[in-house]
């Protein structure tokens, strides 16, 4: 489950089964369900290390790629109630559920290569202007909802009949806008042509979308049809590793002007004339 946690079960003469959920590195909260846990290092627990002792949920990581037409379908009707039901359930401020006193790690951080950081500062730049057109076909709101930090598939558990049992990993999990909260999971994306600068959508995207409209939700369908350009956004320019090759920085970031309608010009082009322009406005 992931390469975060480390899991033991624990099992009962009675036949109860609980799951010893120890944090590898460091935890927030602790999910339903739980008997007993440790956060932040707690020096009077002997065993050292953040831990949850919580019920083990039946099932088993959800295998999307394998999935088959029909059992693809019968998750997706099943995420869109979790959506409905989530939805019911908004906060009033957006950001982390909690204050940590740790920096998290940064792929541009003072140890980067010098180009590593120029990439990153001519993208950020350009990122600031499209900001306005982020949210453009969606009115604003003071409502704010959970959002899955890496839902990528195997964070959803399932039975043999693919009914969803669970859903895991809520670690780093967040309250976004409505727009990026209701977005298709990162499960469903192309994740090639995402890679390579593309902005099609997959077909289950597109279906996921038909699901929330034939249940009279054409708004949620809306927040997943218009989802490429807030996933592009936030995604940023991809995991820590994307900063370290050029060619996947550049074909994420074009990719995101790209989905805001931007000239569609090679990155080293485009590199030369923002430096260039950089230059100028430096000795002006």
């Amino acid at each position: 489950m992931g390469n975060q946690n480390c899991h033991a079960e624990i099992i009962f003469d009675d036949g109860v089964k609980w799951l010893a959920r120890l944090r590898l590195a460091w935890t927030i909260s602790p999910p339903a369900l739980v008997f007993d846990w440790s956060c932040g290092l707690d020096p009077t627990i002997a065993i050292g290390v953040d831990y949850i002792l919580q019920a083990k949920l039946d099932g088993k990581p959800l295998d999307w790629p394998s999935a088959r037409p029909e059992q693809r379908e019968k998750i997706m009707q099943q995420l869109a109630d979790v959506c409905l039901e989530l939805e019911k359930h908004p906060f009033d401020f957006i950001g982390s559920l909690v204050t940590v006193d740790r920096n998290p790690a940064s792929p541009n951080g003072h140890n980067s290569p010098y180009d590593i950081k120029v990439n990153t500062y001519l993208a950020h730049r350009s990122r600031l202007h499209v900001m306005e057109a982020l949210f453009e076909s969606h009115k604003p709101t003071d409502q704010f909802f959970l959002i899955h930090p890496d839902d990528k598939g195997d964070h959803i558990l399932v039975n043999d009949a693919f009914d969803i049992t669970g859903i895991i990993d809520w670690e780093w999990t967040r309250t976004a806008s409505k727009a990026e909260a209701f977005s298709s999971p990162c499960m469903m994306w192309p994740v090639g042509k995402f890679y390579d600068g593309s902005k099609d959508f997959s077909p289950a995207e597109r279906r996921f979308a038909d699901i929330f409209r034939q249940r009279g939700r054409a708004d949620l369908a809306r927040y997943v049809e218009d989802g490429r350009k807030v996933q592009r956004f936030f995604f940023g320019l991809g995991t820590e590793g994307a900063y370290d090759d050029e060619n996947t920085f550049a074909a994420l970031f074009m990719g995101l002007r790209r989905t805001f309608g931007f000239e569609d010009v090679e990155w080293a082009v485009w590199k030369k004339r923002e430096l260039e322009r950089a230059r100028d406005a430096r000795h002006s």
